[in-house]
């Protein structure tokens, strides 16, 4: 909508998810942000059940960070990996994520690494085979929780919490940066938590109904 001017710079709107009603920011930059609920950090899953569904084994995902179910809207499970390498040899069992999924009662899996080529603060893959989405190049939701995720375990400082960058889709050759950011409370609590970024076009289509 901002792209053909639909929206103005400056202005906050609110838009309907199943999420919930998300707050909408647009920076004097251009860049959309939306608002996501405060995160929840809910079960812990162990590597030996998660790495069969990836094609990897138990010592791949030893990470010293948990294999954790998040949600800041929607429940995902976010999955340490060591390496892009790894990440990016992983080769998932689809059968087996459903299962997983319908198990834990969450959307997909959010893999991570924090082994990056630039200054993003992680590198994504995300599978949510129970919603027909093998595999997705951008996902908001997740990459807020997994930012809350990384503050939450001590990987990021209060300083660094504010504009954070997340790469995605480059296992598809279809790569995006996902901007996400936390608001803290003097005592450094999470009071806000949002996700956001530029778009481009690619196509435009008109539907008949």
């Amino acid at each position: 909508m901002h792209s053909l001017g639909l929206s103005k710079e400056g202005t906050s709107y609110s838009i309907e998810t199943k999420a919930g009603i998300l707050d909408v920011d647009i920076s004097s930059e251009g860049l959309v942000y939306l608002s996501q609920a405060l995160p929840q950090f809910l079960e812990r899953i162990s590597c030996e059940e998660i790495a069969p569904s990836l094609g990897m084994d138990a010592e791949d995902l030893e990470t010293g960070l948990p294999i954790q179910i998040v949600s800041t809207g929607l429940r995902d499970i976010m999955i340490p990996i060591r390496s892009r390498k790894l990440l990016n040899e992983v080769q998932p069992n689809f059968d087996a994520i459903t299962a997983i999924s319908e198990k834990y009662d969450v959307v997909g899996y959010h893999l991570f690494t924090m082994d990056t080529p630039d200054d993003a603060a992680a590198e994504c893959r995300n599978f949510a085979p129970l919603y027909d989405i093998p595999e997705e190049s951008a996902t908001g939701t997740s990459n807020g929780a997994l930012l809350s995720y990384l503050y939450q375990h001590g990987q990021r400082s209060l300083r660094e919490v504010e504009n954070v960058m997340f790469r995605q889709g480059y296992s598809m050759d279809c790569p995006s940066e996902i901007k996400a950011g936390l608001r803290l409370s003097e005592s450094g609590e999470i009071n806000q938590v949002r996700v956001g970024g530029a778009v481009a076009g690619i196509e435009r289509r008109h539907i008949m109904i």
